[in-house]
């Protein structure tokens, strides 16, 4: 029989902590109960003829809707159709996962810029009720 005069002789010697890669560090300028927003998640998926900058827009357009939300997963759709007779060949799309709440706006026009400003208006919208 071995007889253990501490604990320690079960454990082993005792080590410094480190720490662990999975802890998350602590901030103490932030109140434990203040609102930590993160900017929202956002992929894009263009067809047509979409420039870099109207992407720039859209990004702005949902990133101003969605200000202060929480943490948020965005699907944003631009599209414009190659056909010119159509009156609304522009369309801009935003499918948002707020939290679990579903969120979806669309919005067609003349031009990818209106429709992109019709898009912030409609998600900003939503976003009240």
């Amino acid at each position: 029989m071995i007889k253990l005069s501490s604990i320690s002789d079960i454990r082993g010697p005792r080590k410094a902590f480190t720490g662990h890669k999975a802890m998350k560090r602590i901030d103490w300028e932030t109140p434990m109960n203040a609102t930590v927003h993160r900017n929202p998640e956002i992929r894009f998926q263009t067809s047509g003829k979409v420039t870099e900058d109207e992407r720039a827009a859209a990004e702005r357009a949902v990133r101003t809707a969605l200000d202060g939300r929480g943490s948020a997963t965005v699907q944003v759709t631009l599209s414009i159709a190659a056909d010119p007779a159509l009156p609304r060949p522009a369309l801009a799309q935003a499918v948002a996962d707020l939290e679990g709440r579903r969120l979806r706006a669309q919005a067609a026009a003349p031009h990818l810029e209106e429709a992109i400003d019709l898009l912030r208006t409609r998600l900003t919208h939503r976003l009240a009720s």
